[in-house]
C-alpha cells in the first residue's frame, strides 16, 4: 500500500510538469515539432523516474536491431508501464494511441501537441484518417508505435491482432520492428490497485521488410510478425500465444481501405 500511494503521488508529481514543459514547448517552438526533442527527454529523465517510483528494474535487450530509418514498432500490449518502457528505446517515435486518450488532462494534451496519432476504431473513415497521419508521420522521419492487439490482456497471453498496422506499414513500404514486453501485468496489474516491485522487460527483434508487398500480403505478413513476437515474448518469460489464432475478429473495426503511399 505504501508504495502504491508513494508512486501514485510520484506520478502526479512528476508528469505535470513534465508534460506540460514539453507540450509548451513544441506548440511555442515549432522547429521543436518532429524532432527527438521529447522522446530525448522522456528516454533520460521521464520514464525511468516512473520506473524507479514504482521500484521496477527494467531491461532492455535488442536496440541494435532499431533501423536507421522510420518504422512500425509493434509490441504486445499488457497495462501501463509498457509507455515508459517503450519510451526507453533509442529512436524518434510518436504512438498511435485510442482517441479517448486525447481528453485525459496533461497526458492527452500533451500527446496533441507533440503530434501523437489518435484512432477511433468505432469509425471506420476515421481510423482510415488516423493511419493516413500515420502514414505522413512516417514520410517524414518519425517511427511510429502500436499495439496491434487493440487492447490489453487480460491473462498475459498475446491475443489475435488487427490489420490496421500491417497496412499501414506495407502501405508507407518501411519495416516492422516485432517488440516483446513482460512484466507490466505483474506490477500494475488490471483491475487492482496496488502496484508491486519487480521487473519489466522489452527485447526487440531482426526488423521484418515490407518492400515489394501489397494489401495482398497483410494476412502473411500479419502471421509472420505475430509468430515473432509471440517467439520473443516466451524468450524473457512471457506466455506467448496461440500460434494458430492470428486474426482478430472481423466483427471488430479495421481500416479496410488502402492508405495511399
Amino acid at each position: 500500500m505504501f508504495l502504491t500511494l508513494f508512486a501514485l503521488t510520484f506520478v502526479v508529481v512528476w508528469d505535470i510538469p513534465w508534460m506540460t514543459y514539453i507540450g509548451l514547448a513544441v506548440l511555442l517552438v515549432p522547429r521543436l515539432r518532429g524532432t527527438d526533442f521529447s522522446c530525448s527527454l522522456a528516454r533520460r529523465f521521464w520514464a525511468p523516474g516512473l520506473m524507479w517510483a514504482g521500484r521496477q528494474k527494467f531491461v532492455l535487450e535488442g536496440t541494435e536491431h532499431c533501423p536507421e530509418g522510420p518504422a512500425v514498432y509493434l509490441s504486445n500490449h499488457q497495462g501501463i508501464p509498457d509507455i515508459p518502457m517503450i519510451y526507453c528505446l533509442p529512436v524518434t517515435l510518436r504512438f498511435v494511441a485510442k482517441s479517448t486518450i486525447k481528453f485525459v488532462p496533461f497526458l492527452g494534451w500533451y500527446m496533441l501537441a507533440d503530434r501523437h496519432v489518435f484512432i477511433d476504431r468505432t469509425k471506420r473513415s476515421d481510423a482510415i484518417r488516423s493511419l493516413q497521419r500515420a502514414a505522413d508521420q512516417i514520410r517524414n522521419g518519425i517511427s511510429v508505435v502500436m499495439f496491434p492487439e487493440g487492447t490489453r490482456t487480460r491473462d498475459g497471453r498475446i491475443r489475435p491482432f488487427k490489420k490496421g498496422p500491417f497496412r499501414l506499414a506495407i502501405a508507407a513500404q518501411v519495416p516492422i520492428v516485432p517488440m516483446a514486453l513482460e512484466g507490466a501485468r505483474n506490477a500494475w496489474t488490471r483491475g487492482q490497485l496496488w502496484i508491486r516491485p519487480g521487473t519489466l522487460r522489452l527485447k526487440l527483434g531482426a526488423p521484418i521488410s515490407t518492400q515489394g508487398l501489397t494489401t495482398a500480403d497483410t494476412d502473411a505478413l500479419m502471421m509472420k510478425v505475430r509468430h515473432a513476437i509471440i517467439g520473443l515474448h516466451q524468450e524473457i518469460g512471457g506466455a506467448g500465444g496461440d500460434l494458430t489464432n492470428n486474426i482478430a475478429p472481423q466483427g471488430e473495426h479495421h481500416a479496410r481501405e488502402r492508405i495511399s503511399a
